[in-house]
């Protein structure tokens, strides 16, 4: 709904712990540098929804596309780049 987007994945790591051998179930999110400060923000909108103008909400979403968009664009210059 916000834009946001990354990969989540929920994985059982292995610990020892207390001399015991255990699975822990993790979320691994992996996201890019752009989307990280986009969570970022959007996380402070989530604390501070009575506060923030009608249009932040569109204006948030906006930058979601733009981040989108410069990721892909960022990615097809690297390969091009490392391709040569």
């Amino acid at each position: 709904k916000s834009g946001y987007q990354s990969l989540h994945m929920n994985i059982l790591v292995p610990i020892r712990q207390n001399g015991e051998n255990k699975k822990v179930e993790i979320e691994l999110q992996i996201r890019t540098v752009g989307m990280d400060f986009f969570a970022s923000v959007e996380h402070l909108l989530a604390y501070k929804k009575d506060n923030v103008a009608d249009d932040i909400h569109e204006r948030l979403y906006k930058c979601s596309e733009m981040v989108t968009q410069l990721d892909k664009e960022l990615f097809d210059i690297y390969k091009v780049l490392k391709d040569k």
